[in-house]
């Protein structure tokens, strides 16, 4: 009920500048609960022009849930979220570079970063386009910016992280060549598509 009464026009209890990532959250967390107002849903992304892309990708996250019903809407998301998404070539090689037109700072109470915005994005188009694959180059530009003492900086970063790395992991299908692994005295084994691990055990004290 209380996610819902951020959704009214007339919800006094939010800041203009941040009313549309308020009502987005609200809706990504109502729609994985399976109480999703599809009207509310029709009616922001109407006025998507107007939200940052943190907003954005979570609008594009609560449609995803019943992609059969947005199907349109989703096609057209999924076209704006990655134009928001800039790469540039660094030594001859495509690098991610950040997402156009991010918040340079949040206020108000707020959470946010570029690290949650960049985490946003990458979740959402993992699930309107799991097979594209500039994927990994989100993956390792959303990586290393976590650090192993500090994780991705605050909480709420560290939810937004974990949450897009988690999707890519069940939700990615970037192309991969195959791989032949050999080890003396075992039985060749190929890493390919699914199968991305195996074990052999070894039993003598020969060298290798």
């Amino acid at each position: 009920d209380a996610l819902k009464r951020v959704l009214r026009s007339d919800f006094v209890g939010v800041s203009a500048d941040y009313r549309y990532n308020d009502q987005t959250q609200a809706l990504r967390a109502l729609s994985r609960s399976g109480v999703l107002d599809e009207h509310y849903l029709i009616e922001l992304w109407q006025q998507r022009a107007r939200m940052d892309p943190v907003s954005q990708a979570d609008l594009a996250s609560a449609m995803a849930e019943k992609p059969s019903l947005f199907g349109p809407n989703l096609g057209a998301l999924k076209g704006e979220l990655w134009d928001s998404v800039v790469f540039k070539l660094f030594k001859g090689t495509k690098v991610f570079d950040g997402i156009r037109g991010d918040r340079r700072a949040w206020g108000y109470g707020v959470l946010g970063s570029s690290t949650a915005t960049t985490a946003a994005v990458f979740e959402a188009l993992l699930k309107l386009d799991p097979a594209d694959g500039r994927h990994t180059l989100l993956r390792d530009a959303l990586i290393s910016k976590g650090s192993a003492t500090q994780g991705f900086g605050s909480t709420y970063d560290n939810r937004r992280a974990v949450a897009a790395l988690g999707t890519f992991v069940s939700s990615a299908k970037p192309a991969s060549p195959g791989i032949s692994v050999q080890i003396p005295g075992t039985q060749a084994v190929s890493l390919e598509g699914k199968k991305q691990a195996a074990k052999r055990v070894l039993e003598g004290d020969a060298p290798l």
